[in-house]
């Protein structure tokens, strides 16, 4: 009797395809599970528990969908959060952009078993970049397109315009950069090959019949929402001369700084580039 109530309880519960095996011993409701806390799955849910080894390719297809389990749209937790800022900030000065990345590395090195982490969200568990991070992705590509030359007369005006703009270690700056939470994302399995180990460690001769030692991780590939909040002076505005004004300059330094510059690490190897959407 009790066995047949265990099958017929299996077959109306169906795990989700990206949790692999049961997680949670206790019955909840496929759109909870959907939305279980990404930083413990990624943490917690990657032991096979054949070989109790880590198991790459538990997570690899890991999904943060916005549907439910009658396929209804509805706003994950996240971007629940990007609609409660936005409206806490002042309507003037907010400025909101959508990017996408094929592949980030935020966070790579951030402790994990399998030596490669991610930046992890404390509170929603999902992959995230800093906004100091691209605060300081911004200014550095700001300070590329204007102060390219210390022979420019104006280049003390220009320096005195940043540094109002960005703020320096003794003074804040106009510029208010939040953190960017990813609100729909996909986790994709990639390797990296470290050829003649011994030689770049111990010098001497390749050895060609070394083998190769491939190190795993995950790259991340979804939208960002990037919400900043540009409070400027009188004096600031001024000195922009740019159709649309500062605000629109700002929105476009922080978007080719995303695009030529991108965040997170392997960025010279083609990671970590968004292009605005």
């Amino acid at each position: 009797m009790a066995k047949g109530s265990n099958q017929k309880e299996t077959a109306d519960w169906k795990v989700p395809e990206f949790l692999k095996r049961e997680i949670y011993k206790v019955k909840e409701e496929e759109d909870k599970l959907v939305n279980a806390h990404f930083s413990y799955l990624f943490h917690t849910s990657q032991t096979s528990k054949k070989t109790k080894k880590p198991d790459f390719a538990l997570l690899g297809k890991y999904k943060l969908l916005n549907i439910d389990s009658k396929g209804k749209q509805y706003k994950t937790q996240v971007q629940q959060y990007n609609d409660r800022l936005k409206k806490s900030l002042d309507e003037k000065g907010l400025v909101v952009l959508s990017i996408h990345t094929n592949a980030a590395l935020p966070g790579m090195g951030h402790p994990h078993f399998l030596e490669n982490g991610l930046a992890l969200h404390k509170v929603y568990g999902v992959p995230y970049l800093t906004g100091a991070s691209i605060k300081g992705m911004t200014r550095a590509w700001a300070e590329t397109s204007l102060l390219y030359e210390q022979e420019d007369p104006q280049f003390a005006l220009k320096q005195q315009f940043l540094n109002q703009l960005f703020g320096t270690e003794e003074n804040v700056g106009a510029l208010v950069f939040y953190d960017a939470l990813f609100h729909k994302f996909e986790l994709k399995q990639d390797v990296m090959a470290v050829h003649a180990k011994q030689y770049y460690q111990c010098g001497g001769r390749i050895n060609p019949g070394e083998g190769v030692n491939p190190i795993k991780f995950y790259a991340v590939q979804g939208g960002v929402e990037v919400i900043f909040e540009l409070q400027p002076t009188p004096q600031l505005e001024q000195l922009v001369d740019f159709p649309g004004g500062l605000k629109a300059l700002v929105e476009q330094w922080v978007t080719q700084a995303f695009q030529d510059f991108g965040l997170g690490a392997k960025k010279t190897s083609g990671y970590g580039r968004f292009n605005h959407q």
